[in-house]
């Protein structure tokens, strides 16, 4: 389904959903326990819909924002919530029923009103903000705080054996890498060393292997249509790929490639249309990226082994059929250079679907709002 009619389609059960007090803590009090816990887990579920398709349609229209109370649900086994209980359960730093749906609710009731998120969709409100911003320079960040809640309250918790919970930990982290990114990219000015390129590079790194030991994963394979629909970290690939065609013999290159080869080596079997302009135009930056470190290693060919995914791709014949690519008038060097403010939703992915390739690649290409993509683009030389 297009996501620019799910989002129409949203805007309407949010509005519903906000004439029935859903987001009201003085209205959902007038409520039994159950029925008031029931209303917090709907709203949390459209709000956060919401917030994944605004970043497929490339808008900052979310509903995530510090404008409205609604708690996040509670950490309870369903078995605690009955009918007719005077008081509600009394919530406990423990693992529940609820596990995966409480730590999305903390991690999106954090970020909402956090000053570097705000920066990003509206500015006019980061004075609601709870926590100052922080500098590149600052030791530790909004984020850091964040992921010490997070472990010290629900992740260390976590049997990784058990799928729910296995997903938990690793959506969790990605999502930590993912913000970690966005955080220091919003606070860098002026140049940008080697050292503090390599950290981002890292923060990219992260993100790529938390993806990676989901889509691996035996135990979580009933779990796979969420994180193909919304969670390719297209963040990571960008920031990385820009850096390896830059420093192609970078102190992080060879870790960056080990974990480009295994996430998107997993992923790649996923894979329904062999001609998708994303999974053409994906692979077409990886081997350029490949190429300039092979370009500086020259004199060290032999020392250099090359990835299976790169192996796969030049001997993949799919890959040179451009026509689709051509004739949506942008080249791979667009994607790949410093300017990348060509690409957006509208220019890019839309021209996709129109085309055709309705496919959840498709929308998951467009991953970046319009900041984040002047974020990752510009040279900090």
């Amino acid at each position: 389904m297009d996501p620019r009619s799910v989002s129409s389609v949203l805007g309407i059960a949010l509005r519903t959903a906000q004439r029935l007090g859903l987001d009201n803590e003085s209205d959902l009090a007038k409520c039994d326990v159950v029925e008031a816990e029931m209303r917090r887990r709907l709203w949390w579920a459209l709000v956060l819909f919401d917030t994944r398709i605004c970043e497929l349609i490339d808008t900052k229209k979310t509903a995530l924002t510090p404008t409205w109370d609604c708690r996040i649900p509670l950490n309870v086994n369903e078995s605690e919530l009955r009918t007719g209980l005077r008081d509600g359960p009394k919530t406990q730093i423990r693992i529940s029923d609820s596990i995966f749906v409480v730590v999305r609710g903390v991690i999106a009731d954090f970020i909402r009103h956090s000053s570097f998120y705000l920066n990003f969709t509206n500015p006019a409100m980061n004075a609601a903000t709870k926590t100052p911003s922080t500098k590149s320079g600052v030791e530790g960040g909004e984020v850091d705080v964040l992921e010490k809640e997070l472990e010290e309250k629900y992740l260390q918790l976590c049997d990784p054996g058990i799928p729910l919970q296995f997903m938990t930990i690793w959506t969790a982290r990605s999502f930590l890498a993912k913000y970690r990114i966005i955080e220091r990219l919003s606070t860098l000015d002026g140049p940008v060393g080697d050292t503090q390129r390599d950290a981002l590079s890292m923060m990219a790194v992260d993100m790529i292997a938390c993806d990676s030991r989901i889509m691996t994963s035996p135990i979580v394979q009933g779990f796979l249509w969420l994180i193909q629909m919304y969670h390719f970290p297209f963040t990571a690939y960008i920031k990385l790929l820009q850096d390896l065609k830059r420093r192609p013999a970078s102190s992080i290159a060879a870790q960056a490639w080990s974990k480009i080869d295994e996430n998107y080596t997993s992923r790649l079997f996923f894979q329904e249309n062999a001609k998708s302009p994303f999974y053409q135009m994906v692979s077409k930056m990886i081997l350029e990226s490949w190429d300039a470190r092979q370009g500086t290693l020259n004199d060290q060919v032999e020392l250099v082994t090359t990835p299976g995914i790169v192996s796969y791709l030049k001997n993949n014949s799919i890959l040179h059929q451009t026509e689709d690519l051509e004739s949506l008038n942008i080249s791979i060097t667009s994607a790949n250079s410093t300017n990348l403010n060509n690409i957006t939703a509208e220019n890019l992915a839309m021209k996709m679907i129109d085309m055709g390739f309705d496919d959840i690649y498709t929308y998951s290409f467009m991953d970046l709002d319009s900041n984040q993509l002047q974020w990752l683009s510009k040279d900090w030389e």
